[in-house]
């Protein structure tokens, strides 16, 4: 494999690499409703105690979403001081 053959894989693999974390950034940026009432507002059919599984597991979501962000944020240069 010639070296201006390497460089263009290269170039290829970076670009594909950005497109992937801008696209992990991007689902990671949303956010779920974490009370009661915004959760029923959502999902007017749901009951209480089904409204408080659904927080729970939105608040754990967030929570995930946040740390996929930091990781990204630490990695991509892009984001570097």
């Amino acid at each position: 494999m010639s070296s201006a053959r390497r460089k263009e894989m290269d170039r290829q693999f970076q670009v594909a690499l950005r497109r992937s974390h801008d696209r992990i950034l991007s689902n990671a940026n949303h956010r779920y409703p974490t009370t009661i009432e915004e959760v029923m507002a959502n999902n007017p059919s749901l009951s209480r105690e089904k409204a408080e599984h659904v927080r729970d597991l939105n608040v754990r979501m967030n929570e995930s979403n946040e740390r996929i962000e930091d990781l990204i944020m630490r990695i991509d240069p892009r984001w570097q001081d």
